[in-house]
């Protein structure tokens, strides 16, 4: 299309170092591009960005979540005369001089205020008053999961038109680690033997860590299985800690903090099973990565996560300790149930590709700036 060539895209790129929607800005602006071809994009933000043509970065020193963001990005973006701005999340910024498309991952702030990383009261009455105002202000919302497009019309009250759902993506370096070699190193280094059980993802209450650790502490497993939580602490949530603790688990359970995509790759090849027992998720990335890796899943049947895992893993209620005890018990032990979830996984994984899901949001964009 012609008018691609004089197109100015402004996105909001300060969450572009964090994980969860650090990882979808990365992935979608790698590839966007290409379904925009001549398109300008301005990076807002000091996040490490992908180099794509034709793009450049504004610095931006507002805070995530403040009243500055409201006024800085605005006055940052005017005189650049821009056809569409992109928010990646309910934070937008909603004077800013273009047409707006917002990105809303999930509604944990309106559904579950008790899970939150800032259970202040200012703090989650700005986010549910920006939430309903950016969908309000938004030409086109972006969602990455049905679900999230129900909780979108059922709670806010959208209107369904406005929204487009984008499901995410696995990343093609995402595949079975088949070097024997470089793996066994790899679980050398990190002081780990081959079939531990792993989850991957931050450790904020709603993912339900705590009881995924005592459904760990009641599986007998011979050898001493151990349980390797790849992600992100927060200081002021004590709980999986405590928890550990309170079973006697300190020498079985790893907290290995936040890895790189290339790491993740050697963490899920090397894992008996991934577990994602999730209270809520907007959409749920890692148990399709560990998929794509060949590795069987155990995952909470609540919210986004059936959609996107389909029959491909073993779904149980995520409050219930013994059923995800029995599942994890089931999916690392026997071998006939491995082999049809492995099977099934890597059919799954191929389903979902970043490249769709950059096609779909720059069609999303386009119809935005027609209006």
């Amino acid at each position: 299309m012609a008018e691609k060539n004089h197109l100015k895209f402004g996105v909001d790129f300060r969450m572009g170092g964090h994980s969860g929607i650090g990882r979808y800005l990365t992935e979608l602006y790698a590839r966007v591009p290409k379904f925009l071809p001549g398109a300008e994009i301005t990076y807002f933000g000091h996040a490490p960005r992908p180099a794509t043509p034709r793009s450049h970065t504004v610095p931006v020193r507002a805070p995530i979540y403040g009243w500055r963001e409201q006024l800085e990005i605005p006055a940052t973006a005017g005189g650049r005369n821009l056809s569409l701005f992109h928010a990646p999340h309910w934070n937008a910024p909603l004077a800013v001089p273009a047409p707006l498309a917002v990105t809303i991952h999930d509604l944990i702030h309106l559904l579950f205020p008790e899970y939150l990383r800032h259970p202040r009261f200012l703090y989650l009455a700005y986010a549910r008053n920006l939430m309903k105002a950016s969908c309000a202000r938004a030409r086109v919302i972006l969602t990455v999961s049905e679900n999230t497009r129900r909780d979108l019309v059922r709670v806010l009250g959208v209107d369904h038109r406005k929204i487009v759902v984008t499901p995410l993506g696995v990343d093609s370096g995402f595949r079975p680690v088949r070097e024997s070699g470089k793996l066994k190193a790899f679980m050398r280094a990190r002081n780990l033997a081959e079939g531990y059980i792993l989850y991957v993802g931050n450790l904020k209450p709603h993912k339900n860590i705590e009881r995924l650790v005592r459904a760990f502490a009641a599986i007998p497993f011979s050898g001493r299985m151990k349980l390797v939580l790849a992600g992100s602490e927060d200081k002021r949530y004590r709980g999986v800690r405590d928890e550990v603790e309170k079973k006697s688990l300190g020498g079985r359970v790893v907290f290995s903090g936040v890895s790189s995509k290339e790491d993740l790759r050697f963490l899920y090849s090397g894992a008996r099973v991934l577990v994602l027992p999730s209270l809520y998720e907007g959409f749920g990335l890692p148990p399709l990565e560990a998929m794509a890796c060949g590795t069987p899943v155990v995952a909470a049947k609540t919210s986004s996560i059936p959609e996107v895992v389909g029959d491909a893993a073993l779904l149980v209620s995520p409050r219930d300790e013994g059923a995800l005890a029995r599942a994890i018990r089931d999916a690392s032990g026997r071998e006939d149930l491995r082999r049809r979830l492995r099977a099934r996984g890597l059919k799954r994984a191929r389903l979902f590709d970043w490249n769709d899901t950059a096609c779909l949001t720059a069609s999303a964009f386009l119809r935005a700036i027609k209006g």
